[in-house]
């Protein structure tokens, strides 16, 4: 999920990437939405980056995700503002 404030578009502004708590196991990014729109209304570009929780993977493959989930952020980023 991705937030930032309207007022902010086509403008540069600190990127937060926030991994959703849940000791790996549970949780999803959409628990954490009312951060993300509060980090978007204090100017902050927010990427909330779930993952497969265990049992559906093991630490490596949710790394791999988080991972993944960031290089994309970094690789694409603005490119459609």
């Amino acid at each position: 999920d991705f937030y930032r404030n309207p007022s902010m578009l086509g403008k540069s502004a600190p990127i937060i990437a926030f991994v959703h708590g849940g000791a790996w196991g549970s949780g999803t990014p959409y628990m954490y939405r009312l951060v993300g729109l509060r980090l978007a209304q204090e100017g902050f570009h927010c990427v909330m980056i779930g993952y497969r929780t265990y049992p559906t993977t093991d630490i490596r493959g949710q790394l791999d995700d988080v991972e993944n989930a960031l290089t994309f952020v970094h690789n694409n980023l603005g490119k459609n503002e």
